[in-house]
């Protein structure tokens, strides 16, 4: 209703910012953590230590401007019924592309990480569950918007590829994965799913 009442820029803001606030900006402290650690340590335990501090350094507040400003202007640029769809793609897929480090990665931190929390390997099954819940709003969707089938079939392969190249990345930085880096991989994940999308929409 608001964004039928609104200019889009202002309603991407305040869904944006809505996110954000359901969240907790969990995933957002991640992306800030993952870029003040990895931007600003040169081996692997100045990089970890980097992230388990809980200040925010130059690059975090940077990617967090970049970030925002980012998925604001891709949201503002469509459509409303394009926005939602993207974001019912993009969010999904996105925690599902950021999960499969848990599959493919060992945790890099040699004791428990800063907020006490360690992830078990996911399972066959759980993994068949996660990928079913990433990929079926696209499905649903595109039977809806057959026009969006080959839009979500480009935007979901280009971000699945871009994270396994993260993970790559993270493997032989620091060996595995942080929470931080789930919580990074997973917005930077959602971000190529968004660019594509729009890439194609418009």
């Amino acid at each position: 209703m608001l964004c039928q009442m609104l200019p889009p820029l202002p309603s991407a803001i305040l869904a944006v910012g809505c996110r954000m606030m359901a969240t907790g900006g969990y995933h957002e402290d991640g992306l800030a953590d993952f870029f003040d650690g990895f931007g600003g340590g040169r081996d692997r335990e100045k990089i970890l230590s980097i992230m388990k501090d809980s200040h925010v350094g130059t690059y975090g507040v940077i990617s967090l401007i970049v970030m925002f400003c980012l998925i604001v202007s891709l949201l503002s640029s469509l459509p409303v019924e394009g926005g939602v769809c993207m974001i019912l793609g993009a969010d999904p897929w996105g925690k599902f592309c950021s999960g499969r480090m848990l599959s493919f990665l060992e945790y890099a931190r040699r004791n428990v990480s800063k907020n006490a929390v360690s992830y078990n390997r996911p399972g066959v099954m759980d993994t068949v569950l996660a990928f079913v819940l990433g990929v079926m709003p696209m499905v649903v969707m595109s039977v809806v918007f057959m026009e969006l089938s080959y839009i979500f079939l480009f935007a979901s392969l280009g971000a699945f590829a871009v994270s396994f190249l993260l993970m790559l990345y993270l493997k032989k930085k620091i060996g595995g994965y942080t929470g931080d880096c789930c919580g990074a991989v997973y917005i930077m994940t959602e971000l190529v799913f968004c660019i594509i999308f729009v890439a194609m929409y418009i």
